[in-house]
């Protein structure tokens, strides 16, 4: 008898649930960048059908980055800082709200108010008997709040009451963990995956906090990450701009958006925001340091509990936790250095090789200028012609610059794939599952190991997109049987199917087709 037919596990990833839509008015923030609740509710309501089909226990893991707390910028009422106590600063102002826990809670009952729709759609799984397991990423920190659970549980909990279930199937059946799920056989690892890119891990992941006092705050306020910064400071200012921008992750990504973007709507948000970033940064770096020992203190103390809680092995756990990446907010030369050597080290090889041809080519044209100078064009056209394929030479030049951003291949697609054969080596398990570069993928690595990213619910938009419509959004992976696959919902259809992917060039093919001109 097979033993894993008795499991059905459906991951997603990234979906990234801003304000959403204004109660009132049915306006969407201009930060907003889930749009469909719809067509959730659909894909859950499916799920429920396909469990219900394979007659067996059916879990949903929502694997980090479900909410974006980021996104929200708008601010509490005078009524609502009265009732809840709620203070805040010019920065908030400008930006939204921080990250105390009385300020997350507020985050949190905006995005379930803009939201109604998902809500219901988690409600009905949870009313057929499922489960639901949560593990927070990097855009959805403020989860680990005990009142941020406890207002998600509310949210379900008034749902269920509509669909006339208990509410005890909101506190039994949606499971918080911190850090990752592992399948009691050892078969399926599941983790966000954001400890192992440097703009966006956390040193104590499971004590995300910075010192108390920090910022001269009363309440404690949570360690974001770098990335957290530049989203919060440079990249939602262009979205405010322009709402129809695709969301990045790293700042290769962000360059490559803002390269098409007005240059003077650039110049102006970077004038305007981008001190804050510095500013934020730089007090960041400053909190790393004895003060910080207690919170790490903490973050081992957690850990060493979750292994006894969870019959493993601390050391294991220990080692698990080392192969996070070292966070880019310890150092200012550190981040700023990271940030942008990518781009530096692309850009100075484009221009220095576009030089390069560019001044053989005005040597060999200087050399032929004798033999030319007496013929038909003399030395003035032979100037007019030197000025203008200069030109063309430049244009071309800066078309290469922003095709080298464009093209670039993100180093955390090898990154994860590096760390899910570690995992599976430390771990032993069979299957590696995670999010958060967006970028759906299956593959089997040299140590055998599955591993599978789900991609992201929210606009992924490519070349891809010519041959199919949205080829590579509504990603997710299901696990059954002992079978795990990348799948994609068609909301169309109402139906599963595969995405669209193309298998990857080899060494020797790339000779031929390095580029797309």
């Amino acid at each position: 008898m097979n033993s894993h037919k008795s499991k059905l596990i459906t991951i997603v990833s990234d979906l990234h649930l801003g304000s959403g839509a204004d109660p009132e008015t049915s306006e969407y923030s201009r930060k907003e960048e889930f749009f469909y609740d719809v067509e959730f509710e659909t894909f859950m309501d499916y799920l429920i059908r396909y469990g219900e089909k394979k007659k067996t226990d059916h879990t949903l893991i929502l694997n980090g980055d479900i909410f974006d707390f980021l996104a929200v910028s708008e601010l509490p009422t005078p009524e609502e800082v009265e009732k809840f106590g709620l203070e805040y600063n010019s920065s908030e102002k400008k930006y939204g709200l921080g990250s105390s826990q009385s300020k997350a809670a507020w985050k949190i009952r905006r995005i379930i108010a803009g939201h109604k729709v998902f809500f219901r759609a988690l409600a009905k799984f949870l009313s057929a008997g499922n489960q639901i397991v949560y593990l927070r990423g990097n855009h959805d920190l403020e989860v680990y709040w005990p009142a941020v659970k406890k207002e998600i549980y509310k949210a379900l909990v008034v749902e269920l009451k509509k669909l006339g279930s208990p509410a005890e199937f909101a506190n039994d059946n949606f499971i918080f963990k911190p850090w990752f799920h592992l399948e009691k056989d050892g078969e399926l690892y599941v983790e966000h995956g954001n400890q192992y890119d440097k703009t966006n891990a956390i040193t104590a992941n499971l004590t995300p906090l910075l010192p108390e006092g920090a910022y001269e705050s009363k309440e404690r306020l949570l360690d974001y990450p770098i990335g957290s910064f530049f989203a919060r400071y440079v990249y939602s200012p262009i979205r405010t701009l322009d709402p129809y921008r695709t969301h990045v992750i790293s700042f290769l990504q962000y360059i490559g958006v803002v390269s098409k973007a007005s240059i003077w709507n650039f110049i102006n948000v970077a004038r305007l925001n981008f001190p804050f970033f510095v500013r934020a940064v730089r007090n960041s770096v400053t909190f790393y340091g004895d003060r910080y020992e207690k919170v790490f203190e903490s973050h081992v103390k957690k850990r060493n509990q979750y292994a006894l809680d969870h019959n493993f092995s601390t050391k294991k756990l220990e080692e698990l936790d080392q192969l996070r990446a070292i966070p880019l907010g310890h150092s200012m030369y550190q981040i700023f250095k990271e940030i942008f050597r990518p781009v530096f080290k692309r850009v100075v090889w484009t221009v220095a090789l576009s030089l390069l041809a560019m001044f053989s080519w005005i040597l060999i044209f200087t050399s032929l200028s004798s033999f030319l100078a007496g013929s038909i064009f003399g030395k003035a056209s032979l100037i007019s012609v030197l000025a203008v394929v200069t030109v063309v030479g430049l244009f071309y030049l800066f078309l290469k610059i922003g095709k080298a951003i464009e093209n670039y291949r993100d180093p955390l697609i090898d990154i994860a794939r590096g760390k899910a054969s570690r995992i599976s080596a430390l771990l032993k398990v069979k299957k590696v599952v995670m999010g958060h570069t967006h970028i759906a993928e299956k593959k089997i690595l040299p140590n055998g190991v599955e591993y599978l990213n789900t991609g992201t619910w929210i606009p992924f938009p490519g070349p891809w997109d010519k041959l199919q419509e949205q080829a590579r959004q509504f990603t997710f992976a299901i696990y059954e049987d002992g079978e795990l696959k990348l799948l994609r919902w068609n909301p169309k259809l109402k139906k599963f199917q595969y995405p669209l992917l193309f298998k990857e060039l080899k060494g020797d093919e790339m000779i031929f087709f390095k580029d797309d001109d």
